[in-house]
């Protein structure tokens, strides 16, 4: 840039004094624009100054003036170049912000996630009810997880009674037996509990449960139900009350007859046949009144049936038996009676 034919009246000192210092602001400005953002404001500035010092005679009052417009214009592009930097800085941040909290989401996501597909520990068993003395019987129970801390197997006779424990399974498999009975044995292999009773009776006949305690603090159970099935055995008991009057029209529950048996387990039912005289098959009777009396006897059951039969006199000479039927072995024939003969008497 040429500056030397400007305002040549005055002293060549002065002329060198005023060229310093009009250049210095302008070579520093030109400097910051280049260096900072890069930009050619030179051509621009240039006329600019030109222009300026032109119609100036470089006196010291004009050159503070001029000097003190070039700082201001400085000042300006710095606070520019900082307000450039302060949004591109605050837009960084609030772009990381919601990455930062989806990551977080994230990972609050997979651990929660985590925890909820622990598996619950269920259980299943086999249920198939056996017959009295028939032999071997295993209940066999299927365990849905293979980490847990305990497995108890316990026993009760009926729903209400105590448990009994039988056994207990540790974390590793092995077995501690609560009770010594060679006939009922505990095994675990693979997930899976065996409840093998070898001699199947009447004090086998109960509730088995098998309950799962997982690390996690949270417990399976499954109920198996051995029903210790019984034929109907023996003979059935027939006896008649000799009041056998016609047309009596009261229910003398006093003197009533009576059928009793055993009706094997589960229950059977007892009835009475009547086979009228000078007819060829039984018939079923339904008397007028009657009575249940059941106790169980080793796994069985034991009935009294007692009834009441309104007689009238087309029942003499009848022959009366009881009949002893159970649904649970319907393949079986019934179990009679000894056949009595009605000797009836007709009331005045």
């Amino acid at each position: 840039m040429e500056l030397g034919n400007v305002g040549e009246s005055s002293t060549d000192d002065h002329t060198r004094d005023g060229e310093n210092t009009a250049q210095c602001p302008v070579h520093v400005y030109e400097t910051i624009i280049k260096n900072d953002i890069g930009v050619d404001f030179d051509h621009t500035y240039d006329q600019l100054a030109i222009h300026e010092f032109g119609n100036t005679d470089l006196d010291p009052a004009n050159m503070e003036r001029l000097q003190k417009k070039k700082w201001k214009q400085k000042c300006m592009l710095s606070v520019l170049i900082a307000g450039f930097a302060v949004v591109i800085a605050v837009g960084t941040i609030i772009f990381m912000l919601p990455n930062r909290d989806s990551q977080k989401d994230i990972s609050t996501t997979d651990k929660h996630d985590a925890t909820a597909t622990v598996p619950f520990p269920a259980v299943f068993c086999t249920d198939a009810p056996s017959l009295l003395d028939f032999g071997p019987i295993q209940i066999v129970c299927v365990i849905t997880t293979t980490s847990f801390s305990m497995i108890n197997v316990t026993f009760k006779e009926s729903y209400g009674a105590d448990s009994l424990l039988i056994s207990r399974i540790k974390s590793d498999g092995s077995i501690i037996n609560t009770i010594t009975n060679d006939n009922i044995v505990i095994s675990y292999a693979l997930s899976i509990v065996t409840i093998a009773i070898y001699n199947v009776s009447c004090p086998y006949n109960g509730f088995y449960m098998v309950s799962v305690d997982s690390e996690n603090n949270l417990t399976g159970r499954a109920e198996w139900q051995l029903s210790v099935k019984a034929k109907p055995s023996g003979a059935v008991q027939i006896n008649l009350h000799p009041e056998q009057i016609t047309i009596l029209g009261t229910i003398r529950s006093n003197n009533l007859h009576s059928c009793a048996g055993d009706i094997g387990n589960p229950g059977g039912k007892i009835g009475v046949e009547l086979l009228l005289d000078g007819h060829l098959n039984f018939e079923m009777l339904d008397p007028s009144f009657t009575s249940i009396t059941d106790n169980a006897l080793n796994c069985t059951v034991f009935r009294e049936f007692r009834f009441w039969i309104n007689f009238t006199t087309e029942m003499n000479n009848a022959a009366i038996r009881c009949k002893l039927t159970n649904d649970e072995f319907h393949a079986d024939p019934p179990i009679y009676s000894q056949n009595k003969t009605l000797a009836i008497v007709q009331r005045n």
